[in-house]
């Protein structure tokens, strides 16, 4: 089973998002963009693994959990990555991670790493990939408009809840599975 560890985009992000992007579909209509439902903040990528340790991952995922705080992430705007040279995302990027959400991101390793999965080399850099570039031909259109978009607000990302999720990938994308869920302490209980 191919999994990962997500938190879910809350409303507001995503009806901003969804906003900023409808002239960018419009005039880049090559972009295989993502479906609003389907935008999630990547915690871990797990790979691929067996029924029996995504089981033992989806029972032990609220135990873990316990008593983590919620956070959240500031967006610093559209990105194309790894850059305009050579782009194959646009995502939706943040600013540097705050010390609870990092920390949150070190248990969700040490628990995928009881499962034999090995930990990511590089930094945690947090993302919404909103659609995918096959020909950088594809992104001149974003390379024009993107600047424009600078300076924009946009509301932060709650990171409220965990959710494992199975993903099976298909012609017409992803579908994923909710396997489980974790709800992290909420601020007020966090005194």
């Amino acid at each position: 089973m191919r999994l990962f560890l997500a938190a879910p985009v809350d409303r507001a992000l995503r009806e901003r998002a969804e906003a900023a992007l409808a002239p960018l579909r419009e005039r880049a209509p090559k972009v295989r963009w993502t479906p609003a439902s389907r935008w999630h903040l990547t915690l871990k990528f797990l790979g691929e693994l067996d029924r029996e340790k995504a089981e033992a991952l989806a029972s032990s995922l609220a135990a873990r959990l316990e008593g983590q705080p919620t956070s959240s992430l500031t967006p610093s705007g559209l990105h194309l990555f790894p850059g305009p040279r050579r782009p194959r995302v646009v995502a939706l990027a943040f600013e540097p991670p705050p010390g609870d959400l990092l920390a949150l991101h070190r248990v969700l390793e040490a628990l995928a790493a009881g499962v034999g999965v090995l930990p990511e080399e590089r930094p945690f850099r947090p993302h919404l990939t909103l659609g995918r570039i096959r020909h950088p031909r594809d992104a001149r259109p974003l390379q024009a408009l993107l600047p424009a978009l600078e300076g924009e607000a946009w509301p932060a990302l709650p990171v409220e809840r965990v959710q494992l999720v199975h993903s099976v990938l298909g012609r017409a994308g992803p579908a994923y599975t909710l396997l489980a869920e974790a709800h992290l302490r909420p601020a007020l209980a966090q005194r």
